[in-house]
């Protein structure tokens, strides 16, 4: 596996809009796709952001390669189990895509927190480009139920151990 060194920059509340605009960007696509209102970040709030920003255990990180900012990717830790966490959302500004940043991310995110020992993540099971990029980065699908969002979009999860 070819890895695209990344630089991880925390962001803050002052950068509630930098974020909007990179989702905007960065889910443009699945949102044209499925007309999903309710769960694409594409559709979420300042408010939404801003709260999640402030959030404990919610750490948000721009993707930098070259000065550039190529996507994002946000953490969140479990409360209760340090050992445990989720990624949601991870994005690659459309420009940026099918180079590598992604699975780069991924990897690097996992040996910024190094003490979690069980990563989560779920995505739309009909992507099937971006269930390859989880699989190729180690995650397997659990045996959680898939989530039924709407006819043709259904999420399902995946885990990786390390």
């Amino acid at each position: 596996m070819n890895l695209i060194k990344l630089k991880f920059e925390l962001a803050k509340i002052t950068d509630v809009n930098k974020i909007i605009k990179m989702y905007k960007s960065g889910f443009k696509e699945l949102f044209e796709r499925y007309h999903d209102i309710d769960t694409n970040p594409y559709m979420e709030s300042k408010e939404v952001i801003s709260r999640k920003i402030r959030q404990q255990n919610s750490y948000f990180f721009f993707l930098i390669y070259n000065q550039h900012e190529v996507g994002l990717i946000r953490v969140m830790t479990d409360s209760e189990d340090k050992a445990r966490a989720k990624i949601s959302p991870i994005l690659i500004l459309p420009q940026y895509q099918n180079n590598g940043f992604a699975q780069s991310a991924l990897f690097h995110i996992e040996n910024k927190f190094s003490n979690v020992k069980e990563w989560n993540i779920d995505t739309i099971k009909q992507e099937t480009k971006l269930l390859h990029l989880y699989t190729k980065s180690g995650y397997t699908l659990t045996s959680q139920p898939e989530l039924h969002i709407k006819n043709g979009m259904d999420l399902v999860f995946l885990t990786k151990y390390v």
